[in-house]
């Protein structure tokens, strides 16, 4: 009687740990097909993207360059300029200017949080395609980050 209780027990815990394991294995399985989609899926808006702003017959220019100076004889040399939420490699250089290739729908902003001064950035220079959607041209960074344009080509 006593070994077929233990028997029983040992089938029912078998039978669990395959479950627990099979389970595991199914969640693993969704968890690197749906990785695979959104992989996918990114690369074909990447390639469609890359198709729209170079497409055949378009005779206008999409990019645009914009020129940003910081106002003062003080350099920042950990300014960072961010382009629809993504750090980008510009920096001011000795003048404390920056030139950025830009496109329609861009949102440009600074990033000065690791300074304590209040920092004058201004855009000095626009190609003629580029409309400055927002009033200003200029903003005082405060230990923030700023908005300092929303580029229309």
């Amino acid at each position: 009687m006593g070994n077929k209780k233990v028997l029983s027990r040992q089938k029912e815990r078998f039978f669990t740990e395959k479950l627990i394991i099979i389970t595991v294995m199914f969640v693993f399985a969704l968890l690197i097909g749906f990785n695979t989609v959104r992989v996918y899926s990114q690369c074909i808006r990447a390639h469609f993207f890359e198709f729209s702003a170079t497409g055949p017959g378009d005779n206008t220019s999409t990019q645009g360059t914009i020129e940003i100076a910081i106002k003062g004889n003080k350099t920042y040399p950990m300014l960072e300029i961010i382009i629809n939420g993504e750090l980008f490699d510009y920096e001011f250089e000795e003048n404390n200017q920056a030139i950025i290739t830009v496109c329609d729908g861009d949102v440009i902003q600074v990033n000065g949080s690791m300074y304590d001064d209040n920092i004058r950035i201004e855009i000095k220079n626009m190609s003629a395609n580029i409309n400055n959607v927002l009033g200003n041209n200029h903003i005082i960074l405060r230990r923030d980050i700023n908005t300092l344009a929303v580029i229309k080509i």
